[in-house]
């Protein structure tokens, strides 16, 4: 006899759970890198500055994904049984993946590095230029259905929002914020070439 199958989660509700915790480890994720550049570390010449390795930061943050792999394996023998071997995995779907993961690696480096001159919440808003590419090379490279007038509407008025909250934020920094203008725009645009990267990882 084998065991009762489990009820499964309504879809809408699997989507709902796995878009709210992506949402907070996004979130968690990208505080936990602005805290780190607050830290005042002693460097190289025993000088106090503040803490600014947005490669090693990254590399953190891959390493942190290693426990994923052992358990990968257990969640597989506990649902098939330690009688089914896993699979391994094809050739090509390595050679299809290995790219998206350096593409993964640049956009973290690129948006860590973005991190150093600006904050978390403009971080998060500079994200909305990941819809603006992935929309660009929808367009381009004619991928999916064509794009309809509310469709440009959507992307127009997404450009409009950030054009307008990245242009405030140089002001308010040219103003006397904490930052130069200068050293904003270079933030956004260390993090829109992470956005860049995660865009093409989606029209792969």
């Amino acid at each position: 006899r084998y065991p009762a199958p489990m009820r499964s989660m309504p879809a809408s509700l699997a989507a709902v759970a796995v878009f709210v915790l992506a949402l907070a480890c996004g979130t968690g994720s990208t505080l936990s890198a602005k805290l780190m550049y607050q830290l005042e570390v002693t460097n190289s010449v025993g000088e106090m500055a503040h803490y600014s390795k947005p490669v090693f930061i990254s590399l953190l943050a891959f390493v942190s994904l290693v426990p994923f792999w052992p358990l990968h394996y257990i969640s597989h023998y506990c649902t098939s049984g330690l009688s089914v071997a896993p699979s391994p995995l094809p050739r090509n779907y390595i050679l299809k993946l290995a790219p998206l993961a350096c593409l993964d690696v640049f956009a973290t480096i690129a948006v860590n590095a973005g991190l150093m001159y600006v904050s978390g919440s403009m971080y998060q808003l500079s994200g909305a230029t990941c819809i603006v590419f992935v929309s660009a090379f929808r367009i381009l490279l004619r991928i999916g259905k064509p794009f309809e007038k509310h469709n440009y509407l959507g992307v127009a008025l997404i450009s409009l929002s950030f054009g307008l909250s990245s242009g405030a934020a140089m002001v308010l920094s040219d103003a006397g914020g904490p930052d130069d203008g200068g050293d904003v725009a270079t933030g956004l645009a260390l993090c829109m070439l992470g956005n860049l990267f995660f865009a093409l990882q989606v029209v792969w």
